[in-house]
Parts: C-alpha cells; structure tokens; sequence
C-alpha cells in the first residue's frame, strides 16, 4: 500500500517520499525493505543507522537532523501522537476479518432472545433465555450466556467466555478468550461450623468502549453492581472483586487484584501484579507501580510504589538506600571495631 494512502486523514510531517511503498509492519530489529518500524525510545536513535526499514514512524519532539544523517531508508514520519498513528497504520494494513453474520447451527438459543441485526454467534455458543444482543456484535464459539445479559452494538465476545445472568455489556465492547463476567462475589459468614455462603444478587455492568484481557474475572456486586466505567482496559489475569467500580479510561496490567468494593477513579494507570485492598478509595489520574500493595485510599493525582504503598519519591529513597545497605553495615562495623 502506498505510504501517503496509509496516513491519510492523520497531522504529521515527513522527509522523503510518501509514494513509498508499504507493505508490511515488523520490529526495528527486522524490518527491511517494503516495511515500516517504529521509534519511540529514545535509546534507538542511536542505532538509527542500523535499521533497514524503508519507513519509520517517529515522535516529532525527536531531531530531524538525526534522521535526515543517519536513516538509510526512504521516508521519516513525524507525529505528535506516534503510537496513535502506528495503531491506525496497522489497522489500516491488516484489517481485521469479520464473519458473515449467522447463527451457527450447534448454537442453543432459548426463549424470548432478542438478536440484532448483522449478529455472528459460533458453534456450540449457549443462549439463555431473555438475552438482548445488540447489532453487528460477534459472539465466537463456546460462549455461554446466561439468563437476562444485555449486550450493545458492535461488540466482540471471543471464544470460551462465560457471561452470567443479569449482566449489562455496553457498545464495543471486547472480551478476549476466557473471561468471565459475574461471576459470584466472594462473601461468606462465619459461623461455628464453617464459612457460610452470602448470596451474591447484584449484577456486573460494562460501560461502553471497554476491554477485557484473556481469563481475567469480573465479580457480581453482592448487592447493586460491580461498575468497569467507559474506555476503561484491563489486561489478562486481573481479578476485579464483587462492587468495585473502575473509574473510565483506568488501564489495568496484568496479574492485578482489585478486592471487593474498592473505588478506582479515573485516568488512572495500575500495574501488573499490583494488589488492591478491600473498601480502598483511589483518586483520578492514579499512577501505581507494578508489584505495589495499595493498603489505604490514594488521592488524586498521585504516584505510589511499594508494599505498603507510598510516594514514588520516597519509595526510591528508601529502597536507593537499601541497595547500599551492605556497604553501610561494614562502615558501621567498623567504626565499632575501632571503639573497642
């Protein structure tokens, strides 16, 4: 595909010519003719000799001047948002194949099911009765939906995903393979002979433009609804516990959990493998290192790190000083031995 067709509708500029032919998009460290990179580390313009592409597409704070003398390939692509561009780009060079819409014949649809139009459901995917489907949504194989589930528009349900009953699924929506949503709350009362189970009544809501990584889980609210607000993405393995509300665009990694009814503002970026207590308040624009342990509320707009959590600054004094505490201890040593 033409270069100049691939940015089409985008703000950038560019050196070299945008007649180049694009045909495929590989990593700095293989692309070659015909194909288009990315540099948005600061570290590869170093190498920018080195790299064979025929197009890269950078950041445009970047040094033209560095490209202009060290990029052997045919064109530069400078834009304010690199990464933005460089989804499109991909998009545009390999766009994803819809199914044709059907309803596959292994498919078990009960009673009272409303389906849009332009509606994909797979083989062996499971219907329970009263389920809305919204038009253009694509429901792949081995999906069960249970009772009363609303799903929107344009949504994409993959294969192996349970959704239980009475859960709301917004517009374009994304489940990848193994999801789970509502799945019972984790309650129980202790009694003299054991745990006793608290039924879990509340339901799950998904607001619009939402995604969900592969086997991640998403608790029913005990009571009322467990909230994942609009925009709001959440990466594979994440566990998100019974009445937590996730405030929009909050990007969650990998391996996190969140437990039952904490609140999650906005904007807020969270790492992997971090761990949330119950009824804990963090605040919008939230940004919480990987690994940390969030014990207490957080207020907007901060930064944390740490197991118990604090500010990011202090966390890199501490463990910074740490590091050096071997050294420290056989000055101090010393020092004793030098007392005696």
């Amino acid at each position: 595909m033409i270069l100049e067709k691939l940015l089409k509708g985008f703000e950038y500029e560019f050196r070299g010519d945008l007649k180049a032919e694009v045909n495929n998009a590989r990593s700095i460290e293989s692309a070659g003719k015909g194909e288009i990179t990315l540099v948005v580390r600061r570290e590869y313009l170093n190498i920018i000799e080195k790299i064979k592409a025929s197009v890269i597409i950078t950041h445009s704070r970047f040094s033209k001047k560095i490209f202009e003398e060290k990029f052997n390939g045919e064109t530069v692509i400078f834009s304010k948002e690199p990464l933005f561009l460089w989804a499109k780009i991909i998009e545009r060079l390999f766009p994803e194949e819809r199914p044709k819409n059907k309803i596959s014949r292994t498919a078990v649809i009960g009673e009272n099911v409303k389906i849009g139009e332009n509606v994909f459901i797979g083989e062996n995917t499971v219907i329970e009765d009263n389920v809305v489907i919204g038009n253009n949504t694509v429901i792949k194989h081995n999906v069960t939906i249970e009772k009363d589930v609303r799903i929107g528009n344009n949504s994409l349900i993959y294969s192996n995903v349970s959704i239980r009953k009475g859960s709301i699924i917004g517009n374009r929506v994304i489940l990848h393979p193994g999801v789970i949503i509502g799945s019972d709350g984790f309650g129980y009362a202790p009694t003299p002979s054991g745990s006793y189970k608290i039924p879990q009544i509340g339901i799950v809501r998904i607001e619009d433009d939402v995604e969900i990584g592969a086997n991640s889980c998403v608790d029913r609210a005990a009571l009322e609804e467990t909230v994942i607000g609009k925009g709001v993405k959440i990466d594979n393995l994440v566990q998100i516990g019974h009445n937590v509300v996730v405030g929009k665009n909050t990007i969650i990694a990998g391996m996190t959990g969140i437990a039952g009814s904490s609140r999650v503002g906005e904007n807020c970026l969270i790492g992997g493998a971090v761990g949330i207590a119950d009824h804990v308040k963090i605040g919008n624009n939230v940004k919480i290192a990987g690994g940390s342990g969030i014990t207490g509320n957080v207020p907007d707009n901060k930064t944390v790190a740490g197991y118990p959590m604090m500010d990011i600054r202090t966390w890199r004094l501490v463990f910074g000083t740490l590091r050096n505490f071997p050294s420290f201890k056989k000055k101090l040593d010393k020092l004793s031995e030098e007392k005696k």
